[in-house]
């Protein structure tokens, strides 16, 4: 009867920590699952900024087509147990939108925010928008974003191009989710640092 009881007392002990142990890793796996997009990247934060060009842009929000807007991309659990959605704590447009301002800034333009593309403004010297295309991450924390940049001059559109870059940040010491944000802000800079050089060159730099 004891070794009984002793067998039951064990058994339900066992549940209990199974059932504990799969709470924390549900609880971890969910906290993972949320990050939030920043930029410039870490490494770029000290870079200096281009002399003013006494040029003005126009910049319109970008159009965001990417066929599932609910995440940024597929990441193993912190366990590494099973795959996780990244679902990005601020807004992706925003965020793609802001960096193309920010670039276009550093590179020395005066930057007015506009809401289309056929918008104008006495003195500006061109018109840039553009869609996003696809921001994504995967199991091994390599991460894409792939935008079209436009300009538009004179009420016309000049050009129209596509701008795609990979970048990697994985990290012992960041959840697979920040990790997967940190590569897709990698990704974002060399795609956008691209576009604005060709807005350089279209302008007369």
């Amino acid at each position: 009867m004891f070794t009984a009881n002793v067998h039951a007392s064990f058994s339900r002990g066992m549940r209990h920590l199974i059932l504990a142990g799969t709470m924390a890793l549900a609880g971890c796996a969910a906290v993972d699952q949320s990050a939030t997009l920043v930029y410039p990247p870490a490494a770029a934060a000290e870079g200096l900024a281009a002399g003013p060009k006494n040029k003005q842009i126009i910049l319109t929000p970008f159009l965001d087509h990417r066929g599932d807007k609910s995440n940024v991309g597929t990441v193993r659990s912190a366990f590494g147990l099973r795959a996780i959605e990244v679902v990005p704590a601020n807004d992706v447009l925003q965020w793609v939108t802001s960096a193309v301002k920010s670039e276009l800034e550093n590179s020395g333009y005066v930057v007015t925010l506009g809401r289309s593309d056929k918008d104008n403004l006495p003195g500006a010297s061109a018109t840039v928008s553009g869609v996003i295309v696809g921001v994504t991450c995967n199991a091994s924390d390599s991460a894409k974003v792939a935008l079209i940049g436009k300009i538009r001059r004179a009420g016309r559109e000049v050009m129209n191009k596509d701008y795609a870059a990979d970048g990697s940040a994985r990290s012992p010491w960041t959840s697979a989710a920040q990790s997967c944000a940190h590569s897709l802000t990698i990704a974002l800079a060399a795609s956008v640092k691209r576009f604005v050089a060709d807005v350089d060159g279209m302008l007369g730099g």
